[in-house]
């Protein structure tokens, strides 16, 4: 199997966008087991072999970042998961009211349906029966918000809230109960932040 590589672009520096698709990538087909005990190195150099990524994305991938999530608690809550699913896809009618706080628009809305599709990063099932919900995040974090965290933590709910209740709505509806946890994953940061609906 072939993956389409990440499009060349026409400026010389690669946009944020490029950079997200080609770690997101890596994270997707990346054999877990294999890049905690070989390394990124070894599994970027496995993966552009077998064909489940291109030369463009392996320029694009930032080693340092992935090197961090092969030692994060998050990959040893993945290598201590009973189950876990990458790219997990959805296709949902959800209610228009969901996607604002305005309550009066809420009232407007609450007849309109919006078809939603997507795929969830990385979904877990702990020993425990707990779904822990992670969603890969490549954003740029700011001098203050690595000393203020509670700053980060509301802009990446201003940024990313809406996708993230999305996704909480398709785990309920696949899965049948909704995720217990909800995180992001900065690759930046090298650190799981959590996210209350």
């Amino acid at each position: 199997m072939r993956i389409p590589d990440a499009p060349e672009s026409s400026s010389k520096t690669p946009s944020a966008a490029e950079i997200g698709t080609a770690t997101h990538t890596f994270l997707e087909f990346c054999d877990y087991g294999r890049l905690v005990v070989e390394g990124v190195d070894a599994e970027c150099s496995r993966l552009l072999a077998e064909g489940f990524i291109g030369e463009r994305t392996a320029e694009l991938l930032n080693r340092r970042q992935l090197e961090g999530f092969r030692k994060s608690e998050l990959m040893h809550w993945i290598a201590d998961a009973d189950e876990v699913w990458r790219e997990q896809t959805f296709s949902l009618l959800l209610p228009m009211s969901d996607f604002t706080a305005n309550e009066e628009r809420k009232v407007l809305l609450r007849d309109e349906r919006l078809f939603v599709q997507g795929s969830i990063d990385c979904l877990l099932r702990r020993k425990d029966g707990k779904l822990i919900l992670v969603d890969y995040k490549t954003d740029r974090i700011f001098k203050d918000e690595e000393a203020n965290r509670s700053a980060l933590m509301r802009r990446m709910a201003e940024q990313h809230g809406s996708q993230l209740r999305c996704y909480a709505k398709a785990v309920e509806h696949l899965f049948g109960k909704a995720p217990d946890e909800i995180y992001v994953y900065s690759l930046p940061l090298g650190e799981l932040i959590p996210f209350t609906p």
